[in-house]
């Protein structure tokens, strides 16, 4: 499959339109629409925006593989709650309290600096909590078929 398909398929599959597309990017309507039409071919910068809004790997974005799978990031939290994270964690209760603090801080900035007006943040903010809710479910999942 093409760039072009991929790129069609995955914005009708989020049930998005072009512009909602261009929007969380920050390009323009027809920019994007380029892109899906083969007519233009977007900047490395984009490429990686469009697979992290997507949560795909560049290479099946590139038809390079079949496989979406994204490679998985080292992150803070998945450091955290593999314990080899920065922030020492010996318990559950150490764990809730420090992502209790984490959230609170995150959430009181973004009130703090962000107008609830404006639809790029919130585009961009539903994009992060899906994300992190995804690899959530994801942890969940692995935890029980560990126990099982």
């Amino acid at each position: 499959m093409k760039f072009a398909e991929r790129l069609t398929e995955l914005r009708r599959n989020q049930g998005w339109t072009q512009e909602d597309v261009a929007n969380l990017l920050g390009i323009a309507r027809t920019t994007y629409a380029m892109y899906e039409q083969s007519r233009r071919e977007p900047e490395l910068k984009t490429i990686c925006m469009l697979g992290d809004l997507y949560n795909v790997s560049i290479d099946y974005l590139l038809g390079r593989t079949d496989d979406p799978t994204p490679p998985k990031p080292a992150t803070a939290v998945t450091d955290m709650i593999q314990g080899s994270g920065d922030k020492e964690v010996t318990g559950s209760k150490k764990l809730d309290d420090a992502m209790k603090s984490d959230i609170k801080r995150i959430s009181g900035q973004m009130e703090s600096e962000y107008d609830e007006h404006d639809p790029a943040m919130a585009n961009f903010l539903y994009k992060v909590i899906r994300n992190v809710l995804r690899e959530f479910d994801q942890f969940k999942k692995d935890q029980q078929t560990k126990g099982d």
